[in-house]
């Protein structure tokens, strides 16, 4: 089994992923605590020219990497949520490869919009939006939006829903219900206000508007006020 195999398999356990946030000092924490009980349990005779750990190094070197890891660990749970400056808002494009997922933040919070694909082999939920919102220090999403029920942009919504609590789903209106959507998931049409601080309102579909093209049936959002605003198009032409 391949280093990275090892890693993906310890990082699949239940709570063995901790949302770190965008601040250093809880991994720096960590890896220093990892090198000191390291250190601390290493003999002279298991590698060749080992360091000879004696005295006082040697006696405190397990306290030190105790109170190292328990300061990560501390740091972690307690770094504050990614915000955009007051007045501001954030279009982030999170590359998830073929597909869409576009993460809007705001000062109150954060919504996503799509999910990214998933495959057999690849599940963009896991791979791309999880370590991203970790990164952001993001532990709770206001809403998630499907535009439309294509794999490319619904696919990675299952591993985004076990990882974060969401406060509301919405589904384009002209589009089948996405497999896997909750059934508290509402229908958005061309009017609808789905989010504030930055308003998001949607622009299509119309109501009724009915297309055997998915595409064509995507929610079109617009996101922002004034000049900081930004269309949304999804997968319509």
């Amino acid at each position: 089994m391949t280093l990275r195999a090892i890693a993906s398999a310890a990082a699949a356990a239940p709570h063995a992923a901790w949302a770190t946030g965008h601040s250093p000092w809880p991994v720096a924490l960590a890896a220093f605590g990892a090198g000191c009980a390291a250190l601390a349990s290493l003999e002279p005779r298991d590698v060749a020219h080992a360091p000879r750990l004696s005295g006082r190094a040697g006696r405190h070197l397990p306290w030190i990497a105790s109170t190292a890891i328990a300061l990560a660990l501390g740091l972690a749970v307690s770094v504050p949520t990614l915000r955009p400056p007051p007045a501001h808002w954030w279009l982030v494009a999170v590359d998830v490869g073929q597909g869409d997922a576009l993460a809007v933040g705001g000062p109150n919070g954060w919504t996503l919009i799509d999910t990214g694909p998933r495959s057999p082999t690849h599940d963009a939920g896991s791979s791309a939006l999880v370590p991203f919102f970790q990164w952001a220090a993001v532990r709770r999403l206001d809403a998630v939006i499907l535009t439309h029920d294509h794999r490319d942009h619904t696919g990675g919504a299952a591993a985004v829903e076990r990882a974060l609590p969401i406060g509301r789903w919405w589904l384009g209106g002209a589009s089948p219900r996405p497999r896997g959507a909750p059934r508290s998931a509402a229908l958005a049409h061309a009017g609808d206000t789905l989010g504030s601080a930055p308003r998001l309102v949607a622009r299509w579909p119309v109501g009724g508007f009915v297309s055997r093209d998915l595409n064509a049936g995507s929610l079109v959002l617009e996101a922002g006020e004034g000049e900081g605003r930004a269309l949304l198009a999804a997968d319509v032409d």
